[in-house]
């Protein structure tokens, strides 16, 4: 939750949960899946995130981490799936003050099988592993 007035979950695609397990391998006992390589007791730094991406050939005026969630938001809404869903999965509260502040609802089932079909829908286009393997470094399998 942006501010952090409130936790934030996150239901992940099977496909997701699958490479958190096999990521597993390589954290030894870090609290962080995504440690720092000095450092496991600390996360990598958003310059990390941008650092991957040059690192696999999408220049930083073209993608940068913030926009894959763009990219998921606009293709969740092009796709027509409920807009509550869509902004709770990204952690936006509800421009509406008063709806806001009372609707408290987490939308945890609907958005488990929104993520699940949008990862569907990547792997079904050969997107989604393709994208992982070239992020991740080469000793580490997926």
């Amino acid at each position: 939750m942006k501010g952090g007035k409130r936790d934030h979950i996150v239901p992940l695609s099977n496909q997701a949960l699958e490479v958190l397990e096999e990521l597993r391998e390589h954290t030894d006992d870090s609290r962080y899946i995504f440690a720092q390589p000095r450092s496991k007791d600390r996360p990598l730094s958003t310059s990390s995130l941008n650092r991957t991406l040059v690192s696999v050939s999408i220049p930083r005026d073209t993608h940068v981490p913030h926009g894959f969630r763009t990219t998921a938001s606009t293709s969740l809404n092009e796709a027509e799936w409920n807009a509550d869903w869509i902004e709770a999965q990204l952690a936006h509260v509800h421009g509406d003050a008063v709806r806001g502040a009372y609707n408290a609802a987490q939308y945890l089932k609907q958005r488990q099988v929104m993520m699940q079909a949008y990862v569907d829908w990547l792997d079904a286009r050969g997107q989604a592993r393709t994208w992982m393997r070239r992020t991740l470094p080469p000793n580490w399998s997926v």
